[in-house]
């Protein structure tokens, strides 16, 4: 799917809430440089609402942003509940899904020790004060700091 000629994708931000349970926290939109195919931040994308890259898409179709983020939102706890199962440990995952003409979403990449920076680009600051909240409820951060208390980078397969 593209957005002005510019490719694009979504981080939909899955963690364990505090009473135990799988929740979707926050879905962003990646849209690429316009040079470039990938639509990570550091690469030059740019964070926008998911409505913002959807909008024209879901008319066309005749469906609404509401009803395409919780499609969203249910592939990212199902995606959590089943590595969950392999992986006990597991409090947070980020998957990176495309979305084909459509309207079909494609998991292009489950990391398990996501970036949640990138939420604080978008307009309401409170879906990144949520995930953070659940992060400290679980031990990636200290309460206080911007510092996480394990940096290392993750991804399911990864050594």
């Amino acid at each position: 799917m593209k957005q002005d000629g510019r490719r694009f994708d979504f981080r939909v931000m899955v963690q364990m809430n505090p009473a135990g349970q799988w929740e979707t926290t926050g879905i962003i939109g990646r849209l690429a440089h316009p040079r470039k195919i990938v639509t990570n931040y550091h690469a030059g994308g740019t964070p926008l609402p998911m409505e913002t890259l959807m909008k024209t898409h879901l008319e066309k179709a005749g469906r609404t942003s509401r009803g395409y983020r919780r499609e969203l939102s249910k592939l990212g706890v199902d995606v959590a509940l089943v590595l969950g199962k392999r992986f006990p440990g597991l409090k947070e995952i980020g998957i990176d899904v495309a979305v084909d003409t459509a309207l079909k979403p494609w998991i292009l990449e489950v990391n398990t020790l996501p970036d949640p920076y990138i939420f604080l680009r978008l307009p309401d600051r409170g879906v990144y004060r949520r995930i953070r909240k659940y992060a400290i409820a679980y031990g990636r951060f200290r309460r206080g700091t911007r510092a996480s208390v394990n940096s290392k980078r993750g991804r399911i397969g990864k050594k």
